[in-house]
């Protein structure tokens, strides 16, 4: 999967400490649940 908006999701999550650490711990979830919720939203 390679988009525009993943990328920018993951440079955004790099840029902090805090969101790296739940990217390496999650992964991609965190990323998929925040794109689910954004239409919901």
């Amino acid at each position: 999967m390679r988009d525009t908006t993943g990328r920018t999701w993951q440079v955004k999550l790099v840029d902090r400490p805090v969101d790296r650490k739940i990217v390496l711990g999650h992964r991609w979830p965190t990323f998929s649940a925040a794109h689910k919720l954004r239409p919901l939203d």
